[in-house]
Order: structure tokens, then sequence, then C-alpha cells
């Protein structure tokens, strides 16, 4: 696979951005995948690599398309973190726990700054989807730990989202490319 090949695959990833900024979708889709895998081992999204992310795309988007582009996104990604900050502080409300944590927000808030909405509507959706299903696994492994004698399982009680947002978003972006 040579340099055009991958320019072609990446090009339509990152919408508004000229051909030539192509290595951003890989540059935050690696940003993205690395806070996933520290996410899924630690329970936390790293500050640091979040925000050096949007420092690179808003800088990127400022000198590739124009500053008010720039400042667009950086709003959007602004303005689903707050969304999100305040859906979880209405669940807070309600059951007295959060319903996700706030490195999902701003796992969200690169993400759409970079690909927009839908595709990560889309990760949110199947993200959701793929995490029952796991937290589903993990119940049934549980209930049969004595029968597969695994003696150090705990009752699992809670996902760590990021890695199922990274899937989601991944099939999201796929979709729109294709499209």
């Amino acid at each position: 696979m040579d340099l055009n090949e991958i320019e072609r695959i990446l090009s339509p990833l990152a919408t508004g951005m000229p051909a030539g900024a192509f290595w951003l979708s890989l540059f935050v889709l690696v940003i993205l995948a690395i806070t996933a895998i520290i996410d899924a081992f630690t329970a936390k999204v790293p500050d640091n690599f979040i925000l050096f992310g949007f420092a690179v795309v808003i800088v990127t988007q400022g000198v590739c398309v124009d500053w008010p582009f720039a400042a667009n996104r950086l709003a959007m990604g602004i303005a689903t973190a707050v969304g999100l900050y305040g859906l979880n502080q209405l669940w807070y409300k309600f059951f007295h726990y959060d319903g996700f944590g706030m490195g999902d927000a701003k796992w969200t808030a690169l993400a759409v700054s970079t690909f927009h909405f839908v595709p990560v509507a889309i990760a949110w959706i199947l993200g959701a989807w793929l995490g029952i299903l796991w937290l589903g696994l993990l119940y049934l492994l549980y209930s049969v730990r004595n029968v597969l004698r695994i003696k150090k399982l705990r009752k699992p009680t809670h996902v760590h989202f990021a890695p199922f947002l990274l899937i989601g978003l991944i099939i999201g972006l796929y979709m729109r490319a294709m499209t």
C-alpha cells in the first residue's frame, strides 16, 4: 500500500479538510486509540493526549482551511462536551451515580472536532450496544465462574466506554466513506 492509496482512504474521513491534510484523520484515530487503550486498563482518559490532539487539530484546521473553520470545529467539540456533561448531571440527579465518565465527553469532543457529528453519533449508538454485550458476557462468565474454575473474577459493575466508542467510530467512519 503506497502513500496515494493511504491518502485515498483517509481523505474522506476529515470533512472540510483539503486532500493534503489526510494525515490528520490518521493522527486523531491514533490519539483516540491510545486513549481508549489507556481507558480500558486504567478507567481514565488522559487529558494530556486529548489536549495535544485538540491543539494539533485546531492548528491544522486553521492553517489548512481557515481560522473560522477551526473555531467552528472547536465550538462543536466544546458544545458536545458541555452537552454530555449536562446529560451526565441530569442522570446523576435522578439516579445518584454517573452515567459515564467525563473522559468519554473529552474523547467525544476531539472526535467531533475532527470527524463531525454523524460518525460520532454512530459511535455512541454502536459503542453503547457493544458495551452492553460486553457487560452481558462478563456477567455470564461471572455466573459460571465456579464451573470454569475462574477464581479471581469479580462481579462486573461498569464498562470502560472509550474502547467501544473507538470501535463504533471506526464503523461510523467506514459507513460515511462508503456513501
